[in-house]
């Protein structure tokens, strides 16, 4: 048995676990989780508190590394060989003993480490895992039933990280569209839409008349002024509107404007230049 690989390295591995407390929560959010159309994406009615997120990140990371096969790492690859060497300690083997466990290495490289050293804790203490992959104390395992018994650790911690980072990677669910109205429902509301636009719409008449009464007022007001800055009264037409000085000045110049007196005002009335009167006459 000297050729055997030292076992003394078959316990510097500890099999990952994911806190209790830790997955109580993860089931949780996926008892609220809500899978896209994909089948990829997920959603969260209210995502984790910032603490949990950065509890969540750590736990899915060590979980990755764990779950990272012995085929990608020498070292642990050596650590497996030696965990593999134990179980034929004190057997009588026909074939030559490193031959037979680089055989089982090289069926159970895809394992990582964690799971080939509960794979031997199951076997060695001949659990329930061990009898129903039909183990034998009497008899090392065969390669087929050690990887039965690793496969089974190594899926449980991968379900684990798969759930963690679905609550990691979720989005804040959507609110749900509006439920259709109802034609009657419908039909009052677009009334009420149309009552108001009316309402609306008379509110409109009644500021734009206000604001050309305003500009009115400050335009006769600009034009009463540039009369008294020149000493002349007022000139009106005879429906009653302020003439302004420049117009008059200007319609008088041309001869077609003629003063007259309205009730107390002045007024003028348009001649056409025949002599004939366009205005209103006295």
């Amino acid at each position: 048995m000297s050729n055997l690989p030292s076992t003394d390295l078959v316990r510097t591995y500890i099999v990952p676990r994911v806190s209790p407390d830790l997955m109580n929560t993860v089931r949780l959010y996926l008892t609220q989780m809500t899978r896209g159309r994909d089948g990829r994406s997920t959603f969260l009615p209210e995502l984790p508190a910032p603490a949990t997120l950065s509890r969540l990140r750590r736990a899915a990371e060590h979980a990755h590394a764990a779950l990272r096969s012995i085929d990608l790492a020498s070292a642990e690859k050596q650590k497996a060989r030696a965990l593999i060497a134990s179980l034929f300690v004190g057997r009588h083997l026909k074939d030559d003993p490193a031959g037979l466990v680089a055989t089982y290495l090289t069926h159970l490289k895809d394992l990582p480490l964690f799971a080939i050293e509960a794979a031997v804790e199951d076997y060695k203490t001949g659990n329930a895992a061990a009898q129903k992959a039909e183990c034998s104390p009497a008899f090392a395992p065969t390669w087929a039933q050690l990887f039965q018994l690793g496969d089974a650790h190594r899926r449980e911690l991968a379900a684990q990280h798969d759930s963690i980072c679905d609550v990691i990677e979720a989005k804040l669910l959507p609110p749900p569209p509006p439920r259709p109205l109802s034609a009657d429902v419908a039909a009052q509301r677009m009334g009420g839409v149309l009552k108001n636009m009316e309402i609306e719409t008379e509110q409109d008449k009644q500021r734009r008349a206000y604001l050309d009464e305003e500009a009115r007022k400050r335009n006769d007001a600009s034009v009463i002024s540039d009369y008294c800055r020149n000493g002349i009264e007022p000139f009106y037409s005879r429906g009653g509107a302020l003439v302004s000085l420049p117009f008059a000045r200007q319609m008088e110049a041309q001869g077609v404007l003629e003063l007259v007196k309205i009730g107390g005002k002045t007024s003028f009335a348009v001649t056409k230049k025949d002599g004939g009167d366009d205005g209103e006459s006295e």
